[in-house]
């Protein structure tokens, strides 16, 4: 916490760390579709199950951790 009331959390994730097993990289959907720019993974899909968020979680299968993910082609910093 920074200030009173407002939380700091910097989010740092390259879209080429988050990938399923086969090597396919969230980086590789936004390419792949340009018109795209929000990706939702549902992670209680078996096609989903190899899912990795990358290195911050140890490569555990993030259906483990979540019911999916929402990823935004493009990110900008928010004050809580």
């Amino acid at each position: 916490m920074t200030e009173k009331g407002k939380f700091q959390k910097p989010v740092e994730r390259d879209s080429r760390q988050m990938h399923f097993v086969d090597g396919i990289t969230i980086a590789d959907a936004f390419d792949a579709f340009p018109q795209c720019n929000i990706v939702y993974v549902d992670l209680r899909l078996d096609e989903n199950a190899s899912f990795r968020l990358g290195n911050d979680y140890q490569d555990v299968p993030a259906g483990e951790i979540y019911d999916g993910v929402v990823l935004f082609r493009e990110v900008s910093s928010v004050e809580w």
